[in-house]
């Protein structure tokens, strides 16, 4: 009986500790975006095509993922407090020497958006 309690609360911490460790983390979003032309994340290109983008309210983080689910290129952006929740997910860009550049983005449902500029960008592709 003393080993069945042992184990029960060894469950409950790690249950715990897990939980705790994704409140730490933030809110993350996650939206299937179309792309209809190529662009620019940083110095990264990428195709046009369904990507899938997660997105984490707290720390800026995001991260698009190709249909198989691999890592197309990971960055961080500046977080928006917005005044209402974003009615649909949609992507903002801006035209350069280089091409399409990707400077925002919204998730529905969210009240907060990403600003993404030259300053704000630590880009890791993969």
């Amino acid at each position: 009986m003393k080993k069945l309690m042992t184990y029960f609360a060894l469950a409950v911490m790690i249950t715990t500790l897990t939980a705790l460790t994704g409140l730490a983390q933030g809110k993350t979003r996650s939206a299937t975006i179309n792309l209809t032309e190529d662009l620019l994340v940083n110095d990264t290109l990428v195709k046009k095509g369904q990507y899938t983008v997660r997105v984490n309210d707290e720390t800026g983080d995001i991260t698009l993922l190709d249909n198989k689910g691999k890592t197309v290129v990971a960055t961080k952006g500046r977080v928006q407090e917005l005044n209402e929740k974003v009615r649909y997910t949609s992507v903002m860009t801006t035209s350069s020497d280089k091409g399409r550049v990707l400077t925002g983005l919204r998730i529905e449902g969210a009240r907060k958006g990403l600003s993404l500029t030259e300053s704000a960008n630590n880009t890791v592709a993969e």
